[in-house]
């Protein structure tokens, strides 16, 4: 949110769009952030395939703590209001085992499938052909990312824990194709 020169750029939070106060960051949902993007976003409809991508992710990688203060709206030099980058991107199943999801996704928080991501692209206007690609792309994503996991420094169960949940998490994308 700063500049190169330092200067501070403005930026809001999901909570702070949605008049909630921080604590009440976890009463969200997936759909409540459609409806921020649709109604600040300067480009919803690119912004709406960018939210989407970035809670199929969190979902992916067991993300539970994605919540309203984890999101914010931007606005760039040129006054164009779209999705900050994302941040605040980790795998709280690794040390949380049970750990779901902080903002349900068309009213889940676990068990999702992928008849839930293609009703929430449903629900959020994007063309069910676009929906199906970012969970394609998802899907293709898993080979690389397990080789990161192998690469990176967390303990040997750790690994096996996260390949499992992508495994598993991905095998529930490709059902996308049978459908």
């Amino acid at each position: 949110d700063r500049r190169e020169d330092g200067s501070k750029v403005r930026q809001e939070d999901f909570c702070q769009l949605a008049q909630q106060r921080s604590s009440e960051k976890y009463d969200g949902s997936a759909e409540l952030c459609v409806r921020i993007v649709k109604r600040f976003a300067s480009e919803p409809g690119i912004e709406l395939i960018k939210l989407y991508k970035h809670l199929v992710f969190s979902w992916w990688i067991g993300n539970g703590d994605l919540h309203l203060k984890n999101l914010s709206l931007l606005v760039d030099d040129s006054g164009v209001i779209r999705l900050t980058p994302a941040y605040d991107l980790l795998s709280t199943r690794l040390v949380i085992p049970d750990d779901e999801l902080a903002m349900p996704v068309c009213g889940r928080d676990q068990k999702l499938k992928h008849t839930t991501w293609l009703k929430l692209a449903a629900y959020a206007g994007i063309q069910k052909r676009a929906a199906i690609r970012v969970l394609r792309d998802q899907v293709d994503a898993l080979p690389e990312s397990l080789e990161l996991v192998d690469r990176s420094y967390l303990n040997k169960e750790m690994k096996q824990t996260l390949r499992e949940l992508l495994e598993k998490r991905t095998e529930i994308l490709v059902q996308v194709d049978a459908s």
